[in-house]
Protein backbone atom coordinates (compact mmCIF):
# COMPACT_ATOMS: atom_id res chain seq x y z
CA UNK A 1 0.00 0.00 0.00
CA UNK A 2 1.37 3.54 -0.75
CA UNK A 3 2.79 5.19 2.40
CA UNK A 4 0.23 8.30 2.16
CA UNK A 5 -2.93 6.30 2.15
CA UNK A 6 -1.38 4.27 4.86
CA UNK A 7 -1.16 6.81 6.85
CA UNK A 8 -4.49 8.42 6.30
CA UNK A 9 -5.92 4.93 7.01
CA UNK A 10 -3.78 5.18 10.22
CA UNK A 11 -5.37 8.53 10.87
CA UNK A 12 -8.67 7.50 10.23
CA UNK A 13 -8.66 4.63 12.95
CA UNK A 14 -6.92 6.66 15.43
CA UNK A 15 -9.57 9.55 15.24
CA UNK A 16 -12.30 7.18 14.66
CA UNK A 17 -12.93 7.99 10.86
CA UNK A 18 -14.54 5.77 8.26
CA UNK A 19 -11.94 4.18 5.75
CA UNK A 20 -11.74 4.63 2.16
CA UNK A 21 -13.61 1.90 0.15
CA UNK A 22 -11.74 0.15 -2.87
CA UNK A 23 -14.17 0.09 -5.84
CA UNK A 24 -15.76 -2.86 -5.09
CA UNK A 25 -17.61 -1.38 -2.21
CA UNK A 26 -15.57 -3.19 0.13
CA UNK A 27 -13.25 -1.38 2.77
CA UNK A 28 -9.74 -1.48 2.00
CA UNK A 29 -7.51 -3.54 4.58
CA UNK A 30 -4.99 -0.29 6.03
CA UNK A 31 -1.75 -2.73 4.96
CA UNK A 32 -2.31 -5.16 8.18
CA UNK A 33 -0.82 -1.99 9.88
CA UNK A 34 -1.11 -1.58 13.85
CA UNK A 35 -4.66 -0.13 15.29
CA UNK A 36 -5.61 1.44 18.24
CA UNK A 37 -8.94 -0.69 18.23
CA UNK A 38 -11.67 -1.62 16.02
CA UNK A 39 -13.78 1.26 14.74
CA UNK A 40 -16.42 1.77 13.44
CA UNK A 41 -18.28 4.54 11.43
CA UNK A 42 -21.17 4.61 13.89
CA UNK A 43 -19.08 4.35 16.89
CA UNK A 44 -15.92 6.97 16.59
CA UNK A 45 -16.01 6.78 20.92
CA UNK A 46 -14.29 4.06 20.75
CA UNK A 47 -11.02 4.78 19.62
CA UNK A 48 -8.29 5.59 21.74
CA UNK A 49 -8.00 9.57 21.97
CA UNK A 50 -12.17 9.85 21.73
CA UNK A 51 -12.44 7.03 24.44
CA UNK A 52 -9.47 8.66 26.98
CA UNK A 53 -8.38 12.15 25.75
CA UNK A 54 -10.94 14.05 24.58
CA UNK A 55 -12.85 14.88 27.48
CA UNK A 56 -9.50 16.92 28.50
CA UNK A 57 -7.86 18.03 25.22
CA UNK A 58 -9.97 18.24 22.50
CA UNK A 59 -12.93 21.31 21.92
CA UNK A 60 -12.44 24.61 22.70
CA UNK A 61 -12.13 24.18 26.82
CA UNK A 62 -8.86 21.99 26.73
CA UNK A 63 -6.72 21.64 29.67
CA UNK A 64 -3.29 21.89 29.78
CA UNK A 65 -1.36 22.79 26.51
CA UNK A 66 -4.29 24.68 24.92
CA UNK A 67 -2.48 24.73 21.56
CA UNK A 68 -2.97 21.05 21.73
CA UNK A 69 -5.78 19.08 20.24
CA UNK A 70 -5.57 15.32 20.96
CA UNK A 71 -8.82 14.88 18.45
CA UNK A 72 -6.25 15.90 15.39
CA UNK A 73 -3.65 14.18 14.49
CA UNK A 74 -1.63 17.10 13.02
CA UNK A 75 -1.61 18.87 16.28
CA UNK A 76 -0.25 15.52 17.48
CA UNK A 77 2.32 15.70 15.46
CA UNK A 78 3.22 19.49 15.09
CA UNK A 79 2.75 20.98 18.55
CA UNK A 80 5.86 20.86 21.00
CA UNK A 81 5.09 19.74 24.32
CA UNK A 82 5.83 22.60 27.09
CA UNK A 83 9.14 23.23 28.93
CA UNK A 84 7.69 22.15 31.90
CA UNK A 85 6.12 18.76 30.63
CA UNK A 86 9.71 18.27 29.21
CA UNK A 87 11.47 18.84 32.66
CA UNK A 88 9.95 15.86 33.38
CA UNK A 89 10.43 13.43 30.41
CA UNK A 90 13.51 14.35 28.77
CA UNK A 91 13.68 11.72 26.12
CA UNK A 92 10.11 13.27 24.49
CA UNK A 93 10.82 14.91 21.64
CA UNK A 94 7.19 15.90 20.94
CA UNK A 95 3.55 14.64 21.61
CA UNK A 96 3.62 12.13 18.92
CA UNK A 97 6.74 10.89 17.37
CA UNK A 98 5.99 8.74 14.31
CA UNK A 99 8.30 5.55 14.71
CA UNK A 100 9.53 6.82 17.91
CA UNK A 101 6.77 5.62 20.86
CA UNK A 102 9.58 6.52 23.27
CA UNK A 103 10.31 10.20 22.10
CA UNK A 104 6.23 10.39 21.99
CA UNK A 105 5.14 12.41 25.25
CA UNK A 106 1.65 10.49 24.95
CA UNK A 107 3.31 7.00 24.84
CA UNK A 108 5.24 7.94 27.86
CA UNK A 109 2.46 9.38 30.11
CA UNK A 110 0.35 6.25 29.00
CA UNK A 111 2.91 4.00 30.24
CA UNK A 112 3.36 5.64 33.52
CA UNK A 113 -0.01 5.67 34.31
CA UNK A 114 -0.07 9.83 34.74
CA UNK A 115 -2.27 10.37 31.69
CA UNK A 116 -5.41 9.65 31.79
CA UNK A 117 -5.95 11.65 34.97
CA UNK A 118 -8.81 11.87 37.00
CA UNK A 119 -11.55 8.85 38.10
CA UNK A 120 -12.35 7.99 34.33
CA UNK A 121 -11.49 4.70 32.89
CA UNK A 122 -8.20 3.63 32.35
CA UNK A 123 -7.28 1.87 29.45
CA UNK A 124 -6.02 -1.47 29.75
CA UNK A 125 -2.56 -2.95 28.55
CA UNK A 126 -4.13 -4.16 25.56
CA UNK A 127 -5.10 -0.71 24.87
CA UNK A 128 -1.76 0.52 25.49
CA UNK A 129 -0.05 -1.97 23.26
CA UNK A 130 -2.17 -1.11 20.61
CA UNK A 131 -1.37 2.82 20.83
CA UNK A 132 2.54 1.79 21.44
CA UNK A 133 2.27 -0.36 18.13
CA UNK A 134 0.18 2.51 16.07
CA UNK A 135 2.76 5.30 16.85
CA UNK A 136 5.40 2.24 16.24
CA UNK A 137 3.73 2.15 12.67
CA UNK A 138 3.18 6.12 11.83
CA UNK A 139 5.70 6.94 8.63
CA UNK A 140 7.96 9.95 9.09
CA UNK A 141 6.22 12.68 7.64
CA UNK A 142 8.36 14.19 4.47
CA UNK A 143 9.98 17.41 5.12
CA UNK A 144 8.25 20.19 2.93
CA UNK A 145 10.03 23.26 2.14
CA UNK A 146 10.58 26.49 3.80
CA UNK A 147 9.12 29.31 2.08
CA UNK A 148 10.27 31.49 4.28
CA UNK A 149 13.95 32.67 3.81
CA UNK A 150 16.55 33.68 6.43
CA UNK A 151 14.06 32.74 8.98
CA UNK A 152 16.24 33.08 11.80
CA UNK A 153 17.36 36.43 10.97
CA UNK A 154 20.99 35.03 10.91
CA UNK A 155 21.72 37.19 7.41
CA UNK A 156 21.42 40.62 8.57
CA UNK A 157 23.77 43.32 9.19
CA UNK A 158 27.13 43.58 10.61
CA UNK A 159 27.41 43.77 14.38
CA UNK A 160 30.76 43.17 15.52
CA UNK A 161 30.64 42.26 19.18
CA UNK A 162 27.29 44.44 19.65
CA UNK A 163 24.73 42.47 21.37
CA UNK A 164 21.34 44.73 20.03
CA UNK A 165 21.34 46.57 17.31
CA UNK A 166 17.68 48.83 16.90
CA UNK A 167 15.68 48.62 13.40
CA UNK A 168 13.53 51.62 12.57
CA UNK A 169 10.17 50.72 10.30
CA UNK A 170 10.56 50.04 7.04
CA UNK A 171 14.13 49.40 7.27
CA UNK A 172 15.18 46.01 5.29
CA UNK A 173 18.32 45.51 6.77
CA UNK A 174 17.03 41.94 8.01
CA UNK A 175 17.79 39.78 4.51
CA UNK A 176 13.77 38.59 3.62
CA UNK A 177 12.25 40.88 6.02
CA UNK A 178 11.17 44.39 6.74
CA UNK A 179 10.43 46.17 9.81
CA UNK A 180 6.84 47.37 10.27
CA UNK A 181 5.07 49.39 12.70
CA UNK A 182 7.90 50.76 14.91
CA UNK A 183 11.09 50.31 16.70
CA UNK A 184 12.44 46.73 16.94
CA UNK A 185 15.70 45.32 18.59
CA UNK A 186 17.60 42.30 16.76
CA UNK A 187 19.61 40.11 19.25
CA UNK A 188 22.80 38.74 18.58
CA UNK A 189 23.90 36.66 21.37
CA UNK A 190 23.23 38.75 24.45
CA UNK A 191 20.47 35.94 25.29
CA UNK A 192 19.80 32.20 24.11
CA UNK A 193 18.38 32.19 20.18
CA UNK A 194 15.84 29.25 19.43
CA UNK A 195 17.86 28.77 16.57
CA UNK A 196 21.55 30.21 15.61
CA UNK A 197 22.84 33.26 17.50
CA UNK A 198 20.37 36.18 16.81
CA UNK A 199 16.20 36.69 17.37
CA UNK A 200 14.39 40.01 17.64
CA UNK A 201 12.55 41.61 20.46
CA UNK A 202 9.62 42.88 18.70
CA UNK A 203 9.79 46.26 21.26
CA UNK A 204 12.73 48.50 20.23
CA UNK A 205 14.60 50.93 22.44
CA UNK A 206 11.93 52.15 22.17
CA UNK A 207 9.36 51.32 20.14
CA UNK A 208 6.47 48.73 19.29
CA UNK A 209 6.91 47.11 15.62
CA UNK A 210 7.09 43.90 14.14
CA UNK A 211 8.61 41.88 10.68
CA UNK A 212 7.09 41.19 7.49
CA UNK A 213 7.86 39.25 4.26
CA UNK A 214 5.99 38.34 1.16
CA UNK A 215 6.27 34.70 -0.64
CA UNK A 216 4.74 33.06 -3.20
CA UNK A 217 1.27 31.02 -2.62
CA UNK A 218 -1.49 29.18 -4.03
CA UNK A 219 -5.17 30.28 -4.12
CA UNK A 220 -7.05 28.38 -1.76
CA UNK A 221 -3.86 26.32 -0.20
CA UNK A 222 -3.51 26.18 3.42
CA UNK A 223 -0.06 26.98 4.53
CA UNK A 224 1.30 26.29 8.10
CA UNK A 225 3.31 28.95 9.96
CA UNK A 226 5.27 27.79 13.00
CA UNK A 227 7.62 29.73 14.82
CA UNK A 228 9.53 30.07 18.14
CA UNK A 229 8.37 32.96 20.87
CA UNK A 230 9.46 34.05 23.91
CA UNK A 231 10.01 37.72 25.82
CA UNK A 232 12.54 40.03 27.03
CA UNK A 233 13.72 38.08 30.02
CA UNK A 234 14.95 41.29 32.17
CA UNK A 235 11.76 43.65 31.77
CA UNK A 236 10.30 41.94 34.59
CA UNK A 237 7.19 40.92 32.22
CA UNK A 238 4.69 38.71 33.83
CA UNK A 239 3.83 37.70 30.11
CA UNK A 240 3.85 38.33 26.47
CA UNK A 241 1.62 38.87 23.45
CA UNK A 242 2.13 38.51 19.72
CA UNK A 243 0.20 38.77 16.70
CA UNK A 244 0.24 36.97 13.16
CA UNK A 245 -1.38 37.94 10.49
CA UNK A 246 -1.60 36.25 6.45
CA UNK A 247 -3.64 36.59 3.86
CA UNK A 248 -6.46 39.17 5.46
CA UNK A 249 -6.47 36.56 8.71
CA UNK A 250 -4.65 36.90 12.23
CA UNK A 251 -4.16 35.21 15.57
CA UNK A 252 -2.70 36.75 19.03
CA UNK A 253 -0.55 34.23 20.74
CA UNK A 254 0.59 34.34 24.67
CA UNK A 255 3.46 33.23 26.22
CA UNK A 256 4.16 33.13 29.89
CA UNK A 257 7.62 34.71 31.30
CA UNK A 258 8.16 33.03 34.12
CA UNK A 259 11.45 31.50 34.72
CA UNK A 260 12.91 32.80 31.00
CA UNK A 261 16.51 33.99 31.63
CA UNK A 262 18.86 35.23 29.08
CA UNK A 263 20.66 31.42 29.55
CA UNK A 264 17.31 29.67 29.18
CA UNK A 265 14.83 31.18 27.30
CA UNK A 266 12.55 28.57 27.30
CA UNK A 267 11.23 29.28 24.04
CA UNK A 268 8.05 28.00 23.02
CA UNK A 269 7.10 26.69 19.47
CA UNK A 270 3.89 27.97 18.15
CA UNK A 271 1.67 27.02 14.89
CA UNK A 272 -0.85 28.67 13.18
CA UNK A 273 -2.88 27.67 9.31
CA UNK A 274 -4.10 30.52 7.22
CA UNK A 275 -5.72 29.73 3.41
CA UNK A 276 -4.31 31.97 0.65
CA UNK A 277 -6.48 34.38 -1.21
CA UNK A 278 -3.96 35.44 -4.10
CA UNK A 279 -0.31 34.54 -5.65
CA UNK A 280 1.48 36.44 -3.20
CA UNK A 281 1.27 36.53 0.87
CA UNK A 282 2.83 38.90 3.04
CA UNK A 283 3.12 37.58 6.86
CA UNK A 284 3.99 39.68 9.34
CA UNK A 285 4.50 39.62 13.17
CA UNK A 286 4.08 42.19 15.04
CA UNK A 287 3.52 43.19 19.24
CA UNK A 288 0.22 42.55 20.34
CA UNK A 289 0.72 44.13 23.87
CA UNK A 290 -1.64 46.92 25.27
CA UNK A 291 -0.20 50.58 24.29
CA UNK A 292 0.84 51.30 28.20
CA UNK A 293 3.61 48.00 28.18
CA UNK A 294 7.27 48.89 28.57
CA UNK A 295 8.64 49.91 25.04
CA UNK A 296 11.66 48.78 25.83
CA UNK A 297 11.06 45.12 26.00
CA UNK A 298 8.10 42.68 24.50
CA UNK A 299 7.84 39.33 22.99
CA UNK A 300 10.49 37.85 21.06
CA UNK A 301 10.96 35.97 17.71
CA UNK A 302 12.70 33.15 16.22
CA UNK A 303 12.82 30.31 13.80
CA UNK A 304 9.84 31.09 11.59
CA UNK A 305 8.85 28.32 9.07
CA UNK A 306 6.21 28.51 6.59
CA UNK A 307 5.18 25.14 4.57
CA UNK A 308 2.08 24.41 2.35
CA UNK A 309 -0.47 21.99 4.21
CA UNK A 310 -1.23 18.83 2.17
CA UNK A 311 -4.23 17.06 3.68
Amino acid sequence: MPPLFRLLALVALALGLALPTARNGQAQDPDKGPKLRPVTTTSATTCFFCQYCASCHCGSKRMGNKDLNACDLRSLLDVKPTADILADYPKAKGYVVPGQPEQSLVWLRVADGSMPQGKGRKPDDAAKAALRRWIEGLPAPKASENLIVNGSFEDGPEMGNDTFKALDEDVTDIKGWVVTRGQIDLYNGLWQAAHGKRSLDLHGSPGFGGVKQEFATKVGQKYRVTFSMSGHPSRGLDKVQMAVRAAGQKAVFECDMAGKTEKDMKWEKKTWEFKAVGPRTTLEFHTAMPATADPFGGPALDDVKVVRVDR
